[in-house]
């Protein structure tokens, strides 16, 4: 039983890259850029190893900041935004956002005027990863359709958009929400110990109910 309930933790951990995805329009030779629309972030649970644990945001907390997205920067990979950098990291702004109720996603649009950040996404396949500070949560725990969480975000204040070569739909003071390779051998570790530690601990809460 342990085995397989750990086996099933590690293949959830391992299927967090999500359907973030971004297109662009055709070629503006008039140096205005290229228009892009994409589907960036979905509510639920997320989980942030050796971070946070795991975090629920529900829609409705998200729809109190959904709209501070609404012209943040589009930058490449994630880094600190600040009044000093903004404009050199600057390769696009978000425009528009709005929710799916067809697929349940956050999407938005905008322009990126960036060369090198258009071939990323057109040659490379890069999609977008979204980041935000977290202003409002609480740590009480609990759980949400039967998945246990450690803290439910409340709001929070959008920073930007990232496009990245491994996004993930999870978020958090500051949420980088791209899923990058770890060659941390002592980070791997430490998430490896979580998910047997937390699949010891299903296997326990079984057998206290059983008896």
């Amino acid at each position: 039983m342990l085995k397989e309930i750990f086996s099933q933790k590690l293949n959830m951990q391992s299927k967090t890259v999500c359907n973030a995805i971004i297109t662009l329009g055709d070629t503006d030779d008039s140096g205005k850029g290229r228009k892009f629309k994409s589907r960036f972030l979905t509510p639920g649970v997320a989980g942030y190893p050796g971070q946070f644990g795991n975090v629920l945001i529900k829609k409705e907390s998200f729809d109190k900041f959904i709209n501070t997205m609404v012209g943040v920067p589009v930058i490449i990979n994630h880094k600190d935004i600040t009044a000093k950098n903004a404009n050199d990291e600057r390769v696009g702004v978000v425009s528009n956002v709005w929710f799916d109720d067809k697929d349940g996603w956050y999407w938005c649009d905008g322009v990126i005027w960036d060369e090198t950040a258009q071939n990323l996404i057109t040659d490379k396949g890069w999609s977008v990863s979204c980041s935000y500070d977290v202003k409002l949560a609480d740590d009480a725990g609990g759980t949400e359709n039967n998945i246990p969480y450690d803290i439910e975000f409340l709001d929070g204040v959008f920073t930007h958009l990232a496009i990245v070569d491994n996004p993930r739909y999870e978020r958090a003071n500051i949420v980088f929400n791209s899923k990058t390779v770890v060659k941390n051998e002592n980070h791997n570790a430490q998430i490896i110990e979580q998910l047997f530690q937390e699949a010891i601990d299903e296997v326990l809460q079984e057998i206290s109910e059983d008896v």
